[in-house]
């Protein structure tokens, strides 16, 4: 399955390369799109089921990942294509950011993390924060009954 989702990836993102095209200016620089693309959670099809992107209004040069409970800040990278694609070479993640669907994908072991994402505006930032903070406090939990018994 995990094959399936990466082959799959990679070929929804040499399509995307493709519709779009190397966006170069005169001066031989590469065009970046400017997608105004909404703030809120996505879901997705493969992999992690909820993603919070929460974006800055500084013209579309940072995005807040909100994933597994935590919050990560991720910079706009250039791209050939001009799309948007937002890293953190700390932590490992790359959100790649479209009208259609997105995805994040995990640099250090390069598979995705969650893909096929669309907005789903039925859903809230503050939801998924709670939701991951709960998780996030369970799994803490459970850990810490594991260590006492050994």
């Amino acid at each position: 399955m995990v094959r399936k989702v990466g082959i799959g990836c990679a070929l929804w993102l040499i399509a995307a390369q493709w519709a779009y095209g190397s966006a170069q200016n005169e001066s031989g620089e590469f065009t970046q799109l400017d997608l105004r693309l909404p703030t809120g959670v996505y879901r997705c099809a493969y992999g992690e089921p909820l993603v919070g992107i929460e974006r800055s209004s500084e013209l579309n040069e940072r995005v807040k990942v909100h994933y597994q409970g935590r919050v990560h800040e991720l910079r706009r990278e250039v791209s050939k294509s001009g799309l948007p694609r937002f890293s953190d070479e700390t932590t490992g993640l790359l959100w790649i950011d479209l009208p259609w669907k997105s995805v994040l994908l995990n640099l250090k072991n390069e598979r995705p993390i969650a893909n096929d994402c669309t907005f789903a505006p039925e859903l809230a930032l503050a939801q998924l924060d709670k939701r991951g903070a709960a998780e996030r406090l369970h799994q803490e939990k459970r850990v810490k009954k594991v260590a006492k018994k050994h």
